[in-house]
């Protein structure tokens, strides 16, 4: 009996760790377990005064604007593609799906 209260005061002493993932992000899963602040890796202030970029960080900027021009082109191009489909389906179809039942009913309609 005496092993028993000593395990015991022991399981009571430890938190117990839940297995259940109904708690969110950031949130203790124990009241008793202290929140953990994040670490923040990035100084607290930037540099001072702008810099003078390498040649080779000035080429890296050329290439990555390069890059996003002509992502930007093909963008815009895909665009201006989908545009007509985009007429076609929505209005073309349409007229083309419910022309003949409008006119039917309007050439019954007439006869009355």
């Amino acid at each position: 009996e005496s092993r028993r209260g000593a395990a015991g005061d022991v399981a009571a002493s430890v938190p117990a760790v839940s297995s259940s993932s109904s708690t969110s992000v950031g949130e203790p899963s124990n009241p008793a377990t202290p929140v953990k602040k994040p670490v923040n890796l990035l100084p607290e202030e930037p540099p001072a005064g702008p810099r003078k970029l390498s040649a080779r960080e000035q080429r890296d900027c050329e290439v990555i604007e390069r890059l996003i021009r002509s992502y930007f082109l093909i963008v815009r191009k895909n665009i201006q593609d989908s545009v007509p489909k985009a007429i076609m389906h929505f209005l073309v179809n349409y007229v083309k799906d419910n022309l003949q039942s409008e006119l039917v009913t309007h050439l019954y309609k007439h006869d009355c």
